[in-house]
């Protein structure tokens, strides 16, 4: 996770030049660092934190942060719906294509963390990982 939250204004580099090629391409790139800092210090104090508390407290942290993951869930949902192009008024290939790169990423990371010989839960992690 910590590498990937790193790599990330890499990732947008990288796609921007592969998808627009020398066209110019405006980036907020002080935005991006920044919302990549806020995840590498959320996942380090995360981690921290994890080690210094009683199973106890890491028990209310972890129904806490799963309240905090659905309600962005659904206000993500919630604002992909309004403005003038309802997101129900796609074609099918849309929703193709939005499925096939979470789809190959649960089966590929998958089949590498079985083939790795990894414990069924950390199969499990490791493809929730490289969804998210």
């Amino acid at each position: 996770t910590l590498c990937a939250a790193a790599l990330l204004p890499f990732n947008l580099f990288m796609y921007t030049r592969l998808a627009y090629g020398d066209q110019p391409v405006s980036l907020d790139w002080g935005y991006i660092l920044t919302s990549v800092g806020v995840v590498l210090a959320a996942i380090s104090t995360g981690l921290v934190l994890s080690a210094k508390c009683t199973p106890a407290v890491r028990r209310r942290v972890f129904r806490l942060a799963n309240l905090a993951g659905v309600g962005l869930v659904a206000m993500a949902w919630s604002s992909a719906t309004g403005g003038e192009h309802p997101i129900w008024d796609r074609t099918w290939r849309f929703y193709f294509a939005v499925a096939i790169p979470p789809a190959a990423g649960l089966v590929s990371s998958t089949l590498i963390a079985l083939a790795l010989r990894l414990a069924k839960p950390e199969c499990l992690a490791v493809a929730v990982e490289v969804c998210y």
